[in-house]
């Protein structure tokens, strides 16, 4: 009688044992694991030269969404005036040695102001500002060059393109208004520092 007992015991004990293979993951990971994640890549960001991006502008859809480096070209008038302006750069300077990112290089509240990068130029010190003005007899003019503007970002406020210079802190160290010209002429860079004290913009 006791044997018997003991036997009904031990099938009952194997009967109610997990399945082990169940538990375990085909990939014969522990059920408390966890898939580790791939991080993203980042996209580079796209560059393009000055002539290139002018020529994306002028032969853009007119649905395109081109903003902010849109250069103010909108009407078939204008874009004729984009592609003489492409032409006398081509004629001028040296278009491959020049890079601008359109999506944080260029603004276009009434000018249009692109921060471009000299390739041939080691960094920090190899950024430039031009100007595209059409009511200017030359269309394009260099407002600044050999800057640093790895800590800089472009922006706007109602017709006035604007930099902002911040320390590797996140601090504002400098900002900048480019303003009209007071008669004729180009247009004006003028800078504060985090004082309110007027600098250069290359200091």
């Amino acid at each position: 009688m006791t044997r018997a007992v003991l036997f009904l015991i031990v099938i009952l004990t194997v009967g109610c044992s997990p399945n082990q293979s169940i538990l375990r993951d085909k990939s014969g990971a522990s059920p408390e694991s966890t898939p580790t994640q791939v991080p993203t890549p980042i996209e580079p960001v796209k560059k393009f030269t000055v002539a290139e991006l002018m020529d994306r502008v002028a032969n853009a859809p007119p649905d395109s969404f081109l903003f902010p480096c849109t250069l103010n070209a909108y009407s078939n008038e204008t874009r004729a005036s984009l592609r003489k302006t492409r032409e006398q750069w081509l004629a001028k300077e040296q278009d491959a040695q020049y890079l601008i990112a359109p999506s944080t290089g260029c603004v276009c509240p009434g000018i249009c102001v692109l921060a471009v990068e000299d390739s041939l130029t080691p960094p920090p010190e190899n950024s430039a500002l031009i100007v595209l003005d059409q009511n200017s007899n030359e269309k394009y003019y260099w407002l600044a060059r050999g800057l640093d503007l790895s800590g800089a970002s472009l922006s706007w406020v109602s017709s006035t393109p604007e930099i902002t210079f911040k320390d590797a802190n996140g601090v504002q160290t400098k900002y900048c208004t480019i303003d009209p010209p007071k008669t004729t002429g180009h247009f004006i860079v003028n800078c504060t520092d985090a004082s309110g004290k007027k600098t250069s913009l290359s200091q």
